[in-house]
């Protein structure tokens, strides 16, 4: 996904006029009070929310009740609501560093997480087609030798759409696989798969916008034209998500390393950035890690609130 300059000069407009705030250092907190200490529009869940289930991990806090899926609607950020604050007042506990979102680089060409290609499609703004496939089915081999494993097909599939791919792994050894095995199989009972090979076109929301039950030899045509097809309707379906998510505050972030994350800023504090991306997963960065283009922009808001 790409936004206009002209976007982000809207969305630079509308945070003028937010007051800082000038806080003294909080001391070291334990989980529970960094999860009282959390402002609610930072929650999915609102102020009445059970605010008693931060882990920590090493150094930061993470929520436990974020599964990293787009499960509920994202909300609009108010101007009131990001606060930026001069260096050294800083009183808000960090979330997960960013880095750690980016820790595991995405897979290719077909990708194992369906966690991580959700994020890779909120940024790239693409479907997901994801296929629950199986080593020693007839039909899943049939299927790759005449569709997926086309060279003509997968340089479609590079530029239009994230491949997500999950083997089923319940022949193999529990103790060995058990983990892999639930995982698989909690995805299998979400999407609604009871054989494979089944595929599953997915918005970078979350909703499924197509079905592919089986497939039959020789009617590789068919399969790959409806597929392309029904990703031609979803691209259309996603502009209009994107553009609903730019007029709530999201914009792609990107680093020095040239990694990127959609998300909306909720707080500068103390150099650092706190950011939210679409499924409700908090996290944040220090500034100097940030691409050329978001130091600028950042520099430019805090020379507006006289923060330089």
């Amino acid at each position: 996904m790409r936004f206009s300059s002209q976007l982000l000069l809207l969305f630079c407009s509308c945070l003028l006029g937010v007051s800082c705030s000038h806080k003294e250092k909080a001391p070291a907190s334990s989980p529970q009070q960094v999860a009282n200490q959390i402002p609610a529009h930072l929650s999915k869940w609102g102020a009445s929310a059970d605010k008693g289930k931060l882990e920590q991990q090493g150094d930061f806090y993470i929520d436990s009740r974020v599964k990293g899926e787009f499960s509920q609607s994202v909300s609009a950020t108010r101007p009131q609501d990001i606060v930026f604050t001069k260096p050294g007042d800083t009183e808000f506990a960090a979330s997960a560093e960013l880095k750690e979102i980016w820790k595991k680089e995405y897979e290719g060409p077909w990708m194992k997480s369906f966690n991580n290609a959700l994020r890779k499609a909120q940024v790239e703004g693409k479907p997901i087609f994801i296929l629950f496939s199986s080593e020693t089915n007839p039909l899943v081999k049939a299927l790759d030798e005449e569709v997926l494993g086309k060279k003509e097909f997968a340089s479609w599939a590079a530029e239009n759409v994230i491949r997500l791919r999950f083997e089923d792994y319940r022949s193999k050894s529990r103790s060995k696989y058990g983990a892999k095995i639930d995982y698989i199989e909690n995805l299998k009972k979400r999407f609604q798969v009871r054989a494979v090979p089944s595929g599953v076109l997915v918005l970078p929301n979350g909703t499924v916008t197509a079905r592919y039950r089986g497939y039959r030899k020789g009617e590789f045509a068919f399969y790959e034209g409806r597929l392309r097809d029904n990703v031609e309707a979803a691209q259309k379906k996603i502009a209009l998500w994107e553009a609903d998510l730019e007029k709530k505050g999201y914009r792609i972030w990107t680093d020095i390393k040239k990694r990127t994350v959609m998300a909306k800023l909720t707080r500068y504090d103390d150099e650092r950035l706190y950011l939210v991306q679409p499924d409700g997963k908090r996290s944040s960065v220090h500034e100097s890690k940030l691409g050329p283009a978001d130091r600028k922009w950042l520099r430019e808001e805090k020379q507006k609130r006289g923060l330089l």
